[in-house]
């Protein structure tokens, strides 16, 4: 086994291979991919490389992954970290990495398939396409500033009656009107280009089932939805809820030493265009939702300058992360599910249950934080194969016994049931204190607290 590191730019292509022993086998520096792609192929045995992530990491991960044994992309943060030398260049940068992954100590990024990147783009590209309308705005608003004049309140500036005002509107010199004119136009144009960013995003997002999932909480539209969806990509990379908060820089920067902790400002780690979507998610959430707003009372400890929406936006993705660890639907599911929209469908509750533990928002009262009507009223299904499961929007009525089991689900080793429309699995805690002991095809054994156990047969629905 051969380990390959590199150090990628535009123009030049450092490459370091180590063999089995760490020892140097070969170094160069080349200018195509091309050339770069000739010595690897011409190693005399299986190899693994690696790279710092930068602008087009994906492409080369792409590209490497058919020839190479593992293909891992390095954190450019954190080996700054561990290399924090004077004497730096892209021959010892290779070289550096080559060793890391010898070592087995590089920290890597997630790399996601061709199709989420390419979401990622056009959500970054939406952002963009804002950021330009808004600094155009703003000099709209020095403009008339300069000349003097300030704009009428009702109605807004930028609405239809609004611009009408604007254009024919005269300023006292000709610069000035020209300028006016120009900012409009342009104005105008990213106007349009939003309208068809956001018609392919709305395009994307109706083949993504997570984007609805996402929307029953409060705060969250369907931008802020997508943005959540397509940068997470695979929840069950994140060992915690917790744990996206530091993925999106919403946690705050800490210095701890003995008995002394400081935090600072938080971190700004990570994608901004979902730290900025999450943190106008919170304020609304904040408007509409009394439990957000409860715990956001209770972060701001009677102190108005505490506005600490970070910790309520921290809580915001955590429970987000939640839904979309316990909740992978397919086409079939969503489209069951829109049949049925006027049935009563059970709350997102009993599927963030098993994180809520981890995020201080979802404790005691998480039903009213999600939407009182979940749009997907059945139990997951995909590469996962489920044993009968309830009929979609099916609520019992009757009155039922003890425990109820309504679906058993088989996914690799792992087991997992409905139990009083909770998901649990083997050894998991069910409310009230019983334990769940074993999971089979018909049936699950529970025993309650008092240690008596009973087998629970599956129910069998028409």
């Amino acid at each position: 086994m051969f380990y390959v590191g590199l150090d990628i730019h535009a123009k030049t292509i450092a490459i370091c291979v180590l063999n089995e022993t760490g020892q140097f086998v070969h170094r160069s520096q080349v200018r195509t991919i091309d050339q770069m792609m000739r010595i690897l192929e011409g190693l005399p045995d299986r190899f693994e490389v690696c790279y710092e992530a930068s602008c087009g990491y994906g492409h080369f991960h792409d590209l490497l992954c058919p020839v190479a044994a593992r293909v891992l992309v390095a954190h450019p943060g954190q080996l700054r970290l561990i290399y924090r030398s004077k004497d730096k260049n892209d021959r010892k940068d290779a070289e550096r990495i080559a060793k890391l992954l010898y070592l087995g100590e590089v920290p890597t990024v997630h790399v996601p398939s061709l199709e989420v990147r390419t979401w990622r783009e056009l959500i970054n590209c939406r952002s963009q396409m804002i950021a330009k309308r808004t600094r155009a705005k703003n000099v709209v608003r020095s403009l008339l500033r300069s000349a003097g004049i300030s704009p009428p309140r009702q109605p807004g500036l930028w609405t239809k009656q609004g611009l009408s005002w604007l254009c024919q509107l005269t300023l006292p010199t000709l610069s000035q009107q020209l300028r006016r004119d120009l900012l409009l136009e342009e104005i105008e144009t990213l106007n349009r280009q939003l309208r068809r960013i956001e018609q392919a995003l709305s395009r994307w997002a109706q083949h993504i089932p997570a984007v609805l999932l996402l929307q029953s909480i409060p705060g969250v539209g369907v931008r802020t939805a997508e943005a959540v969806a397509a940068f997470v990509d695979d929840p069950h990379r994140f060992p915690n809820a917790k744990a996206v908060g530091r993925y999106f820089g919403l946690v705050p920067r800490q210095d701890q030493s003995g008995d002394r902790n400081r935090l600072g400002h938080i971190t700004r780690e990570g994608a901004p265009v979902v730290r900025k979507l999450v943190a106008e998610a919170a304020w609304q959430a904040r408007r509409h939702s009394p439990t957000v707003r409860a715990y956001f009372e209770r972060a701001q400890r009677d102190d108005p300058q505490r506005k600490k929406i970070a910790l309520v936006a921290t809580a915001v993705a955590s429970v987000a992360l939640a839904a979309l660890s316990f909740r992978t639907l397919n086409a079939a599911a969503l489209s069951a599910a829109k049949q049925v929209p006027a049935a009563d469908l059970r709350s997102l509750t009993a599927y963030l249950a098993p994180l809520s533990d981890t995020t201080s928002l979802a404790l005691g009262a998480l039903g009213s934080m999600v939407g009182e009507r979940d749009p997907f009223g059945a139990p997951p299904v995909g590469r996962a194969s489920v044993v009968n499961p309830i009929p979609q929007g099916t609520v019992p009525t009757a009155r039922r016994p003890q425990w109820v089991v309504s679906s058993i689900l088989f996914e690799d080793s792992k087991r997992s049931a409905i139990v009083n429309d909770a998901w649990v699995g083997v050894g998991e805690l069910l409310p009230g204190g019983a334990r769940v002991e074993a999971i089979e095809h018909k049936y699950v054994v529970v025993t309650d607290s008092r240690g008596k156990r009973a087998v629970v047969p599956l129910q069998v629905r028409p």
